[in-house]
């Protein structure tokens, strides 16, 4: 027989890793450590989100055009932490060789020995699509998650959302209601698309002044600003703090990197 309705939920790339691809990415190269040795990372903090000091650089001084990247730090409950040198979002995506080469560097400038870069407990390789499969579902079917669009397109977050459009579409189906589309394009799309667009213009320093200027904002628009379904006027709110928080260089550098196609 033939189904109702086919849901696709297998990801932005059901087929495997695509040779060569030149769509937007964020990617990572991570290590599991036993805590001690990792303390010297976390310089006394009990985690770090996005840690984007430059110390992966030789001598802590970037090249010019360098793509930024960040130290995220996560204290895993078991006497091991997760010590991930993360890519926010490049085009095509930084390679994990690369990411690999700056965690151990970053690693040696903070006093880690290096070597636990090539034999920790557990390694973790992260590449995520940041427009999700980045093409129209198969006609018939309803794309839910990054199979379609529920990606965050600035941070590359999409599972609390998926399981929440989940529920909800399992109960519209349930009443016999058939959405047209899962995620359809809304007006707040426009402003994130804008942001990834920044992100991945963006040198280092111009990344630099514009997550200052996010962690200078309250909790609220903060959550708002990373939210998949926050309303616009919530995101405009919070890019436009975001933009009053940083210098003048850093405004015309987001300028820069955010105008155009």
């Amino acid at each position: 027989g033939q189904a109702r309705v086919v849901v696709d939920a297998r990801g932005a790339r059901p087929d495997g890793r695509v040779a060569h691809d030149p769509a937007p990415a964020q990617t990572a190269f991570g290590v599991v450590v036993p805590a001690d040795v990792a303390a010297p990372a976390l310089q006394g903090a009990e985690s770090l989100l996005m840690d984007w000091r430059t110390d992966w650089a030789p001598g802590g001084v970037p090249p010019a055009g360098a793509t930024p990247t960040f130290l995220y730090a996560f204290d895993l409950g078991d006497g091991t932490v997760l010590l991930e040198e993360t890519c926010l979002a490049a085009a095509p995506g930084m390679a994990v060789e690369e990411l690999q080469v700056r965690l151990r560097r970053r690693l040696a400038a903070r006093g880690v020995d290096p070597a636990v870069v090539d034999a920790p407990l557990a390694r973790e390789v992260v590449r995520i699509p940041m427009r999700g499969r980045g093409r129209p579902p198969v006609p018939g079917t309803l794309a839910l998650g990054v199979a379609g669009r529920g990606g965050h397109l600035v941070t590359g977050y999409s599972v609390a959302h998926a399981l929440l459009r989940g529920r909800s579409l399992a109960e519209d189906l349930a009443a016999g209601r058939v959405p047209d589309q899962v995620d359809p394009v809304r007006p707040v799309d426009g402003l994130r698309e804008a942001g990834l667009r920044a992100l991945l213009r963006l040198d280092v320093d111009g990344t630099l002044a514009l997550f200052d200027g996010f962690g200078r904002l309250p909790a609220h628009q903060q959550r708002a600003f990373m939210s998949r379904d926050a309303p616009p006027s919530a995101v405009a709110g919070a890019m436009w703090i975001m933009f009053r928080h940083m210098p003048w260089s850093g405004r015309r550098e987001l300028a820069r990197a955010t105008l155009g196609r």
